[in-house]
């Protein structure tokens, strides 16, 4: 009588066998010989594979979008001074201009630097509170120069001598703004606390990606070893 006659079924050490060659999300405590009929373990396994390449994928996407963002949390805590440099390392000069749109036409003076400056970090009179687009591209130009700071200065913790002009360009409503200052190092507390919180997360979500990366070729190997059909299942079970 051949090995699978009519109702016979494959025994425990069978079971123990066919364990040793498949993933351990593929694994049962028993096994029917129609498991292996038409290739079905390895659609299972295929199946599997692309589950995995897909959270793969998933997991590379989600460390540059981390990167992305922790970058710009970092630089949202560089400190940002209107005085001479103090107790820092002087590191360059960096600016950075722009068009905004304002809501409504402006006169086309230049404004005072020193009261920009003052609206700048907080003090904002009546017209700045109720104008949103002139604050939002005010902060959207100082964020800017940040950035750019930390782009050619990687050791900028701080920007000194902050400066701030706008020139209305026209009766438009567009309103030219210029931003400048020098990049400096020095202590920033708050930025060296969420520089560490920030790489400590992307080593984690670094070593997920790095676990499904070798749990994904783990699966890509398993596909020689598995039986396709019974016949295969016959030769590895009693001709090794």
């Amino acid at each position: 009588m051949g090995l699978f006659s009519k109702k016979l079924e494959l025994s425990t050490s069978d079971f123990t066998k066919i364990n040793s060659i498949l993933p351990a999300e593929l694994q049962k405590s028993s096994y029917q010989v129609e498991d292996f009929k038409s290739e079905r373990m390895h659609v299972r396994l295929e199946t599997l594979i692309e589950t995995l390449d897909k959270q793969l994928s998933s997991a590379i996407k989600n460390i540059a979008a981390y990167k992305k963002k922790s970058s710009d949390i970092t630089e949202s805590k560089m400190l940002l001074f209107n005085t001479d440099i103090r107790e820092a390392e002087l590191l360059g000069f960096v600016d950075h201009g722009e068009i905004v749109k304002f809501t409504t036409a402006s006169s086309g003076n230049r404004y005072e630097n020193g009261v920009i400056g003052a609206a700048i970090e907080g003090s904002l009179d009546k017209i700045w509170r109720e104008s949103g687009s002139q604050y939002d591209g005010i902060q959207r130009a100082k964020a800017t120069l940040l950035k750019k700071a930390k782009a050619l200065y990687p050791k900028c913790t701080a920007v000194y001598n902050f400066e701030l002009d706008m020139q209305a360009m026209g009766s438009t409503g567009d309103v030219f703004v210029y931003v400048r200052g020098m990049a400096c190092e020095k202590e920033n507390k708050a930025m060296s606390l969420i520089k560490t919180q920030t790489e400590n997360q992307a080593k984690t979500l670094e070593e997920n990606k790095d676990s499904l990366k070798a749990k994904l070729l783990m699966l890509q190997k398993s596909r020689s070893d598995i039986p396709k059909s019974v016949k295969q299942l016959e030769e590895f079970l009693y001709n090794n």
